[in-house]
């Protein structure tokens, strides 16, 4: 008989996906002896209820890997050691593993490293338009799916709509409900009660709930009797969104009640008379609630969202956020309340994959090599001309001392441009034991596997702009990046740079002018290099230069950070903070952003307009405007005030 070692992403409370989980392991038992490993260390409802139910378990602390996917795999493939837990795991003979979700990618590697077949069962819709939540930052939904079809043998998924993602050949459709159900079903009318309307899970923003609101509130100026339940709303937060939104909407007109419950592990006791389920969600893997409310005779409507389009007639759906559409549904549902119709659901519980097939694990190599484990900043410190460790501790224990006493040496004031800055630029060296000092910053580290995330699938050349002493470039070099190095002249810092490449025993190119027009690059990093120069325009245009169309950019700034230790950053550009996407405008366009820290860096895609072309769009000339940016902070700082954000 088989042993299966199963990951469960969550010992806490059941959802949807655990439920399906257990119900999926209770029918698995005749194949195979299974235990189920969580990936948090603390115990909690569904642990107890494997317990109860005779289930080994095993308990591991481990972070998802969306939707922050670059700052997780970081963790992951530097933090977690791999081999340790194979060798503790290898001695229990397991034959496969199944991953109960696709938000964390540990199963795969460890039935790579086990050299076992490995399943993703995929409760969960990642791509682009639909993901909202689980949307993974940096590698995108598409690359993602890809990295996970090429970490499995197979993938179950709990829907048509969610096996979309993956590769076909290995895709088969599992639908999380375990019980065969043929049945003609009548719900009874009572016409002197109203209609209940029932929404269940506040949990995530996928399920639209300011759509559930203004949906009641329509249907109440229409003269409906409804009476609206939000099932799940102790969440906090999700019964957030709900207040905030009750908040700031006008009054309810008509006869409508709407009431927030908490959650109940059986959601349909609390419906009320004349119930109808409500699925508004924006995306819905499967919607298993949808099943269920249909096996004990409560007729549902749904928006195109997803899984629910597979199980339910289409005169019970509607377009996501069409109000109109859904106020037809529930008019359709009323008229017709009690007829019959017959309704049968079939569950599939396929066979585990038979033969393993051999998966590269090259990705976390990659990974790890971004934590430049074997350089420290005293060796650093040690290949740059006159500084000393003392140097360093100073830095340490005052950040920007050392920066601020060569400006002064320099004669250049902090904060503002002037060409005694530029001298500092070229001969100081405050700056590079400044970043010596912090190269292990883990931001910076976070900010790498961005960049390396995005780029897991695609190869080509990538420059590196304003890199000061090299050591991102080294990172993404020994991550296997083909990558140039430039700074805006051949002066001290570009000097380091080329000596901590060598130290590193790493190949990176080296090229010197920014204005060169030569062969573009198909990739250019940017990190904190525009609050330093006296005209961002030009430093954009230079970087369209550089990136060919269809390329990508990664940039950050600190226009913001006018702080002592940085006083080489320019007041004149505090103004644009925020504004990085307007000021790329027209020869970039938006594409991601970094979530663990927000816009460091932005991602963006070359357009196909000339480097030289005379635009200046009127959003940013209007941006770029003093008086119009300090109303529109002004405007904006008092808005945000009103808001709930979630």
């Amino acid at each position: 008989m088989s042993r299966l070692l199963v990951l469960s992403h969550t010992s806490k409370r059941s959802g949807g996906a655990e439920s399906a989980l257990f119900e999926l392991l209770q029918t698995l038992r005749t194949k195979a002896n299974i235990a189920v490993m969580f990936s948090d260390p603390s115990g909690g409802d569904e642990r107890a209820r494997y317990e109860a139910a005779g289930f080994p378990v095993i308990q591991f602390d481990c972070i998802w890997a969306v939707p922050d996917f670059p700052s997780s795999m970081f963790e992951m493939c530097t933090q977690l050691v791999w081999d340790r837990l194979v060798d503790q795991l290898r001695p229990f003979g397991f034959t496969h593993v199944l991953s109960n979700t696709i938000v964390q990618i540990h199963g795969a590697i460890i039935a790579a490293k086990l050299q076992i077949p490995h399943v993703f069962y995929a409760h969960e819709y990642v791509q682009e338009g639909k993901a909202f939540d689980l949307h993974p930052s940096g590698i995108g939904g598409k690359n993602y799916c890809k990295l996970l079809s090429d970490l499995s043998d197979e993938v179950w998924a709990c829907s048509k709509f969610v096996g979309s993602q993956f590769e076909e050949s290995k895709t088969k459709v599992v639908y999380p409900f375990f019980r065969s159900i043929r049945t003609g079903v009548t719900s009874r009318f009572d016409p002197t009660a109203p209609v209940s309307v029932v929404c269940i899970g506040t949990r995530s923003v996928r399920k639209n709930v300011a759509f559930f609101l203004i949906f009641a509130k329509a249907v109440g100026l229409l003269g409906f009797p409804v009476h609206f339940k939000w099932i799940g709303g102790e969440d906090p937060r999700g019964r957030a969104v709900l207040e905030a939104h009750l908040r700031r909407r006008a009054p309810f007109v008509g006869p409508v009640r709407i009431e927030i419950l908490p959650r109940s592990d059986n959601p349909f006791e609390h419906v009320g008379p004349n119930p109808v389920l409500l699925i508004a969600s924006h995306s819905e893997p499967f919607g298993l609630t949808a099943i269920e409310a249909m096996e004990r005779g409560i007729p549902v409507i749904a928006s195109r969202c997803g899984g629910p389009e597979e199980v339910l007639p289409k005169d019970r759906l509607f377009d996501v956020d069409n109000i109109h559409g859904a106020v037809e549904c529930l008019k359709h549902v009323i008229r017709n309340y009690s007829e019959p119709y017959s309704f049968s659901f079939e569950p599939c519980v396929p066979d585990l994959p038979a033969v393993y097939t051999p998966k590269s694990l090259d990705f976390v190599e990659r990974f790890r090599a971004i934590r430049l484990h074997d350089r420290t900043p005293e060796r650093v410190v040690e290949l740059i001309p006159s500084a000393s460790s003392d140097m360093l501790e100073i830095e340490h224990q005052r950040p920007g001392t050392l920066v601020l006493n060569e400006l002064r040496r320099f004669g250049a004031t902090p904060f503002c441009y002037s060409s005694n800055m530029d001298n500092f630029y070229r001969g100081g060296i405050g700056m590079a034991v400044q970043l010596a000092d912090t190269m292990h910053d883990r931001s910076k580290e976070y900010m790498i596997s961005f960049v390396l995330s995005a780029l897991m699938f695609q190869t080509g050349r990538l420059l590196s702009v304003g890199d000061g002493i090299a050591n991102d470039s080294i990172r993404l070099a020994r991550a296997g990046l083909d990558v140039s190095y430039l700074d805006f002249d051949d002066g001290v810092m570009t000097q380091i740079a080329k000596r901590n490449v060598a130290d590193a025993g790493t190949t990176v190119k080296f090229v010197t002018n920014l204005y060169a027009n030569e062969n573009p690059f198909d990739f250019v990093m940017c990190f904190e290099v525009f609050e330093h120069v006296e005209d961002p325009d030009v430093l954009v245009r230079s970087l369209s230069q550089k990136t060919r169309a269809g390329g990508y950019a990664f940039v950050s700034e600190c226009f913001f950070g006018l702080e002592n230790q940085w006083s080489p950053h320019l007041y004149s550009n505090e103004r644009f903070t925020g504004m990085l996407p307007a000021i790329m405008d027209p020869w970039f366009e938006l594409v991601d952003i970094h979530r663990a820290i927000p816009g460091k860096p932005f991602m963006f895609r070359r357009t196909d307009i000339p480097f030289d072309a005379n635009v200046l769009p009127s959003a940013r000339r209007w941006f770029m405007n003093a008086s119009t940016y300090n109303a529109i902070q002004t405007a904006f700082e008092a808005k945000t005030n009103s808001f709930v954000h979630f």
